[in-house]
C-alpha cells in the first residue's frame, strides 16, 4: 500500500468518526415550522367592534392608526385626509364601525368605498 492510499485511508476513517460525532450530538438544526398565531376573540368583549382582524394584517386599524401610516399606507388617503381622520377619532372617541369614516369630512360615499377594504375597527 503507498503513501496516497495510506491517506486515504486516514481521509475517510477521519470523515466517518466526524460524520458520527455530528449524528451522535444532534449537530443538524432543523428548524420547527412556524404555525399561524390563533386570535381568541372574547364576542361579549368585542361586541360593538366591526371587522375587526389581527394586528398582522395588511389593513390599517382607524383606532390606532397614525396620520402616517394613513396616508402611506392607504390609496385615497393623503396627508390631509389621514389628518381630519386622527383629529375626528380624537373629538369624537373610538370608531366604532367602518362607515363612520364617513362622517369625516372629505370623505364621501365614493372615496368610502374605495378604503374600506383597507382598514378595520380595532382597540
Amino acid at each position: 500500500m503507498n503513501s496516497q492510499e495510506k491517506q486515504m485511508r486516514v481521509l475517510i476513517a477521519v470523515s466517518l468518526i466526524l460524520c458520527s460525532v455530528i449524528i451522535f450530538y444532534n449537530a443538524f438544526f432543523i428548524p420547527e415550522v412556524a404555525t399561524p398565531a390563533v386570535v381568541y376573540i372574547d364576542k361579549e368583549k368585542n361586541s360593538e367592534l366591526q371587522d375587526y382582524e389581527p394586528e398582522t394584517s395588511k389593513r390599517l386599524n382607524i383606532n390606532s392608526a397614525t396620520e402616517e401610516e394613513l396616508a402611506e399606507g392607504i390609496s385615497g388617503i393623503g396627508p390631509t385626509l389621514a389628518k381630519r381622520i386622527v383629529e375626528y377619532r380624537a373629538n369624537n372617541g373610538l370608531f366604532k364601525d367602518v362607515s363612520e369614516l364617513q362622517n369625516v369630512a372629505g370623505i364621501g360615499e365614493k372615496n368610502f368605498e374605495k378604503i374600506k377594504d383597507f382598514v378595520y375597527v380595532g382597540k
